[in-house]
């Protein structure tokens, strides 16, 4: 039993005994199973209303990266949809009263939220099974915030994130995927970014959005065509709230399959590094002809 629960009870045991001493001879002999009671009422209405959250270490990191967003977030339309992302995955601001990644980490380390280990019972299985070779298991996959504006005139869609992407908490980030070199081809001048930021900022000064089809889908490893139980974005809802995106760009064939437009749209070569069918150039002017033509 904690210590403040004992204190709780001892407290009242104190208030309650001189008073049902001074009554009849025979209470004394009931006295214990009173106090008992009520000790133990006491303790279950303690445990009932200091009943911690808990979170796997997935959804720790899902809310760390969502969090570090909220922090860098500029428009007031980004910030709400970034608050709605972790009300998805349930947390929730108002509840919590922490909006930042120190304030996060604090309930944790308070034992407000408790982070369970699901890797355990995985790590053991592995062990116990090194000697057989498996397949990789399915893993949920959540989309990004989305990177936006008030200025942005022409949003890019791709899938999902990658595994790369997921552990870095940045679009794009598998070695050998070509988007944001072309992206710095087309407007920094080919200059290559030194900083996610960087990245960031580019597009922004270009007016351009950027985002996925997917809110949530599992994928064995890290390819598109691994996709199952695939949960949409409301991108219709998105784009009423931008109303300044006039065209989309879809990054491959396989984003444009989940989502169709009310509104002018291209469909780029993939930047995927499976997609060597084409040069590097090919791709390169395949994404300056959609982006110079909005």
């Amino acid at each position: 039993m904690e210590k403040e629960e004992k204190s709780y009870i001892f407290a009242l045991v104190e208030l309650l005994t001189p008073k049902f001493m001074s009554m009849t001879s025979a209470l004394p002999l009931i006295l214990p199973i009173i106090v008992f009671g009520i000790c133990v009422l006491v303790y279950y209405l303690i445990k009932t209303n200091t009943k911690k959250d808990s979170i796997t270490i997935q959804q720790y990191q899902i809310i760390i990266r969502l969090l570090k967003k909220l922090e860098n977030a500029d428009s007031a339309s980004e910030k709400k949809t970034i608050r709605q992302d972790l009300r998805d995955r349930g947390y929730y601001i108002s509840k919590y009263k922490a909006n930042t990644v120190d304030g996060f980490k604090q309930l944790i380390n308070n034992g407000v939220i408790i982070v369970k280990d699901d890797t355990i019972g995985s790590v053991k299985n592995s062990m116990a099974n090194s000697r057989v070779k498996s397949k990789p298991s399915r893993k949920e996959v959540y989309s990004f915030p989305p990177i936006v504006d008030d200025s942005s005139e022409i949003l890019i869609l791709g899938t999902a994130p990658g595994n790369n992407s997921l552990a870095t908490g940045e679009y794009y980030a598998q070695s050998g995927n070509l988007f944001w070199t072309i992206i710095q081809q087309l407007f920094n001048n080919g200059i290559a970014f030194s900083s996610y930021e960087e990245k960031i900022n580019c597009l922004k000064a270009n007016h351009i959005a950027l985002w996925d089809t997917l809110k949530a889908c599992d994928r064995k490893g890290s390819t598109d065509g691994e996709i199952v139980n695939e949960e949409k974005n409301d991108i219709d809802k998105f784009l009423k709230q931008h109303p300044s995106i006039k065209k989309i760009v879809f990054n491959g064939q396989r984003p444009s399959s989940y989502y169709e437009p009310s509104i002018s749209y291209e469909i780029a070569l993939s930047t995927s590094p499976s997609n060597r069918q084409y040069s590097d150039e090919v791709r390169i002017n395949s994404w300056k002809k959609c982006l110079s033509s909005y």
